[in-house]
């Protein structure tokens, strides 16, 4: 699948540019801690090859998902570049009002992850300022 494997690397990029990524930081933690922690970075990146395939509906569902336990776990990266995942793939499915609210989100609740400064050029496409 040439154009999935093309497609997940324009993606890597285009996160990593944003400041995002699959991979988090190591923390030690207890084992039951880190044991969720790689189930749910793993859960995180099969979404986002979700998106790569270009399964918005499918990788919407899954975000979804992962947004609370990710909140819950105190994983704050995650938990924006989750939000930031959960507009992308509203907007790619015409949704703009869920998407933008979604970018919204990323940008109050997290305006210092990285992932916020990927969600406001988004929101800039989505709400131009008025006469721009």
């Amino acid at each position: 699948m040439p154009g999935r494997t093309i497609a997940l690397i324009l993606i890597a990029c285009a996160a990593a540019m944003a400041g995002c990524s699959a991979v988090g930081l190591y923390e030690p933690r207890p084992p039951q801690q880190q044991a969720t922690a790689q189930r749910l970075a793993a859960e995180f990146d099969a979404a986002v090859a979700l998106v790569a395939d270009l399964e918005y509906e499918k990788a919407t569902a899954e975000f979804a998902r992962l947004l609370r336990p990710l909140e819950d776990a105190g994983d704050a990266t995650r938990t924006a570049e989750t939000l930031f995942w959960l507009g992308y793939c509203c907007e790619k499915r015409g949704r703009r009002d869920d998407a933008g609210a979604f970018y919204d989100r990323v940008i109050n609740e997290h305006p210092q992850a990285p992932a916020a400064r990927q969600a406001a050029a988004r929101l800039a496409r989505l709400r131009p300022p008025p006469g721009g």
